[in-house]
């Protein structure tokens, strides 16, 4: 008699446990959440090390490593721009942290448009694509 009240509530915890923040059946919305996780990640962490650099904390070398592919580093190294190519500019605001915007226009592709200063969306945004590296995405393309 007590094997059926421990089943049910086994029958229950196990229902309940299954839309505890499980993966989507077709992992399409959580793959699309990750990248836009990473490229926000990323560009918190560069506008921090940007607008205020200090010892002991990460330098916007330490992050793009982190968050760059190799080959996407070998390029930028390459081409000698004459602003920053993650956020179209000479320096980096602090303020850009609160407005930074990050859109997918498509979603059948891992690319996220990233905008730091919304008074000039023309001119402070850019194309960022990821690539799946391991359990995660690392930055590959910027246009």
């Amino acid at each position: 008699t007590c094997a059926l009240p421990i089943f049910f509530l086994l029958a229950a915890f196990g229902s309940f446990n299954g839309c505890s923040g499980g993966s989507s059946p077709s992992g399409a919305g959580t793959a699309a959440a990750a990248g836009a996780e990473t490229v926000q990640e990323f560009y918190v962490a560069y506008i921090r090390a940007g607008a205020h650099p200090r010892v002991g904390t990460d330098t916007p070398a330490m992050v793009k490593k982190r968050f760059c592919t190799p080959a996407l580093l070998q390029r930028l190294d390459a081409a000698t721009p004459e602003a920053d190519p993650f956020v179209q500019a000479q320096d980096v605001l602090a303020s850009w942290e609160k407005t930074l915007s990050i859109t997918q226009p498509d979603p059948s592709r891992e690319e996220y448009r990233v905008c730091v200063d919304p008074s000039v969306p023309d001119l402070s945004c850019v194309v960022v694509g990821l690539t799946r590296e391991g359990e995660g995405y690392k930055i590959d393309q910027l246009r």
